[in-house]
């Protein structure tokens, strides 16, 4: 029996609870989270914010409440669950690499009369990533008269509002070349 513990309570979870709520997990968003200790303390330690804000009680509880379907429950869940890390030019090498295939790729669509090309950034959290593949196969292209469309998704509603809205903080800018700034 495991604790989850909220304002000076605590809830008992049982592992078919555990099983119950890593199930709804994994055919959320595809994450597999093996009953474990390590898991378990895992799983109760992110939950906390919703037993603070008082969305569930326990494990059972949000057990039922996603079996039920319940959408506010199920996108916190989503949220609490998935680990948001992107920033601008991360693993840059790979974007230095994306350059130079995408100059190849487009080359060959002009010529072939088909001068569009569409990229899908899949997991993008808060955006980061996705623009700056966007400020890469611009740069990339700038003598090219090739179309781009990007696709950029997640499974987290929450941060696709913060990329939708495509607006940082000078101290998320750090990794971005200063002529990429100015000019994006």
């Amino acid at each position: 029996m495991n604790r989850l513990y909220g304002e000076n309570k605590s809830y008992d979870n049982s592992e078919n609870d555990f099983l119950r709520v890593s199930k709804h997990l994994k055919n959320l968003t595809g994450i597999n989270l093996p009953s474990t200790p390590k898991n378990i303390t895992l799983l109760e330690s992110r939950l906390q914010r919703l037993i603070r804000s008082k969305l569930i009680t326990s494990l059972e509880n949000l057990a039922q409440l996603l079996d039920q379907g319940n959408p506010k429950i199920t996108q916190e869940f989503i949220s609490i669950m998935t680990t948001n890390t992107t920033h601008f030019f991360r693993e840059d090498s790979h974007f230095d690499i994306l350059s130079e295939v995408i100059v190849k790729i487009a080359t060959e669509r002009i010529k072939n009369g088909t001068p569009e090309i569409r990229i899908w950034c899949a997991a993008v959290s808060t955006g980061e990533e996705s623009y700056t593949i966007a400020m890469s196969v611009l740069e990339a292209l700038r003598n090219l008269d090739c179309k781009v469309k990007i696709l950029a998704t997640d499974i987290d509603y929450e941060v696709l509002k913060v990329a939708k809205n495509g607006r940082y903080s000078f101290d998320k800018e750090t990794n971005i070349p200063p002529h990429l700034i100015f000019k994006y």
